[in-house]
């Protein structure tokens, strides 16, 4: 499964504990544990509380911004300046949660003793896997075993030679007659003078001797030794073999965004971009907190066991002011 990520956006009048679930249930996240929706409570508060932007701190800014002039003009009096302040936290929200498909497939290798587990693994018994990557794995589970006689070598620990097929000799091609049976021999003949009676030769066919005429030579098979027979490849020579299950499985995530804003102006780039000093990070165990809402994202015979969250509470405030006749709109995020 490719790892995407769903980014979605919300405005609501005001950043509330109640918003914020409904935003989350609307958009398909999996419900937040009542301890990170207290932290963000608090950050939300805190936030609001002490890093709110004064309209003498608006003032400030905009005279700064007029001094590198931002605005236009050299006439400006900050002082007479009307405007309005409205101080309402963005939270941004980035999520993760680790997914898992797992299944049973049965396999078997060479009896030498192996301890047998009293009680049979189950299938989700063991934690997350290759937490929040894309992976696969494969491993032997504990119990369920059964041990039988080799059937690939009816437990004799041997198996029939497919190089010879049983015979303990191989067909090669003659080194002598390089496999065609017959040898070409060359007779000079001699004549007088020159022309059309100088030297000449004349070939003659003979049958090869080393094979008879075959063209092939019988030579001991380089496999067994001439033995026409191997130890089993399945058993390894063992006689049993020691049947278990594999619990073989693939990992994926799948990852969310949420931005919870006021201010439908605000450009999300400025908010994901934003380093915070007010973060909060949290991983644990997912405990069946209405995960269906993600159950078309989830591959078939897959549970969600991870979830992981980075949740930003910015503080944002919005200024608006008229200059020129115009009336302009300020954003200040991060301010503190």
């Amino acid at each position: 499964m490719t790892n995407k990520t769903t980014a979605v956006r919300e405005t609501t009048d005001i950043i509330s504990v109640d918003n914020l679930k409904d935003a989350i249930a609307k958009n398909n996240f999996v419900d937040l544990d009542e301890a990170l929706i207290k932290s963000i409570h608090e950050q939300t508060d805190n936030v609001l509380e002490k890093h709110s932007i004064t309209e003498q701190t608006a003032k400030e800014i905009i005279d700064k911004w007029h001094k590198k002039n931002l605005l236009g003009t050299k006439t400006f009096d900050i002082t007479a300046l009307q405007l309005t302040v409205t101080n309402q936290p963005t939270i941004y929200i980035q999520s993760q949660y680790h997914c898992e498909t797992r299944q049973f497939n049965r396999d078997c290798e060479p009896y030498r003793n192996q301890v047998i587990a009293k009680t049979a693994e189950e299938l989700w018994e063991r934690p997350a896997q290759n937490a929040f990557t894309e992976s696969s794995f494969k491993r032997q589970r504990a119990g369920n075993n059964e041990i039988k006689k080799c059937h690939n070598c009816s437990a004799t620990g041997k198996e029939t030679c497919n190089e010879c097929k049983g015979n303990g000799e191989i067909s090669v091609k003659c080194p002598n007659c390089k496999g065609k049976g017959i040898i070409r021999n060359a007779d000079v003949v001699v004549g007088r003078g020159g022309g059309k009676n100088a030297a000449g030769a004349i070939f003659k066919d003979e049958q090869c001797i080393r094979c008879r005429a075959t063209g092939v030579l019988q030579a001991t098979c380089p496999k067994c030794n001439g033995k026409g027979e191997l130890t089993c490849s399945l058993c390894a020579g063992y006689k049993q073999l020691f049947y278990y299950d594999n619990i073989e499985g693939k990992t994926s995530v799948i990852s969310k965004e949420l931005i919870l804003s006021t201010f439908s102006s605000i450009k999300d780039k400025w908010i994901k971009n934003n380093k915070s000093e007010f973060q909060i990070n949290y991983k644990d165990i997912i405990q069946k907190q209405n995960e269906d809402r993600l159950k078309n994202e989830i591959p078939p015979s897959g549970k969600l066991l991870l979830e992981k969250y980075s949740i930003k509470v910015l503080p944002t405030a919005q200024i608006k002011f008229n200059f020129n006749g115009k009336d302009r709109e300020l954003f200040i995020i991060e301010n503190h």
